[in-house]
């Protein structure tokens, strides 16, 4: 609040007026920000994409970088990649997990680190709308948002090792569920399919 921002705490009846779906089971509050949000990844991406072309911006894909143009004086010019040199005034380096290693080929070091992060797309049952806040049980990191008329759950591996494993983990499953059951009651109706996010060290 000292930074402007409009959040505030909310009891259990104030959480649950505007979430009937949480269980009371030890629920002892809630803090809630009506001017929060979240943005679908592949949207925003998108979103990048076109008014990077609107201004000229030319978009490489599937060129990974393999290191770092460096001039006479030590300071970065540009990246080295599989295809040809990019050369420009100035380097952003936004590589997520493969931010770390590339920070120090580039003679930075960077406090982020990889590890894995899974997320599983449920069927939405009818309660769960897209007005609904992205909702997370601090006690057991599972949280629970809706994402293009489906479900988005995940959250409970926080105790993860640090590495860029990007394989789906099945075992991981069971006591995601157990703890979205404590925490939303009705939550697991029905599954669908499953993805695995890039592991990052934490939401950006």
């Amino acid at each position: 609040n000292r930074l402007g921002i409009p959040s505030r705490m909310l009891s259990p009846d104030e959480a649950r007026e505007l979430y009937p779906q949480l269980s009371p089971a030890g629920l002892l509050g809630a803090t809630y920000c009506a001017t929060d949000g979240s943005g679908s990844p592949t949207d925003a991406a998108g979103a990048y994409a076109r008014s990077g072309r609107r201004l000229g911006i030319s978009i490489r894909t599937r060129c990974a970088v393999e290191g770092f143009l460096t001039g006479p004086d030590g300071q970065v010019r540009g990246v080295r990649t599989g295809g040809a040199d990019v050369e420009g005034e100035v380097t952003v380096l936004a590589a997520g997990p493969q931010s770390g290693p590339l920070g120090r080929a580039a003679g930075v070091g960077l406090a982020v680190s990889p590890r894995r992060r899974q997320v599983f797309v449920i069927d939405a049952p009818p309660w769960l709308h897209r007005d609904l806040p992205f909702t997370v049980d601090l006690a057991t990191g599972a949280y629970l948002h809706p994402e293009g008329g489906r479900g988005l759950i995940g959250g409970s591996d926080r105790d993860t090792e640090e590495g860029t494993d990007t394989d789906l983990d099945w075992q991981m499953l069971p006591p995601l569920l157990e703890a979205l059951t404590v925490r939303w009651a009705d939550a697991v109706s029905g599954w669908g399919s499953a993805v695995t996010l890039c592991p990052v060290s934490g939401a950006v």
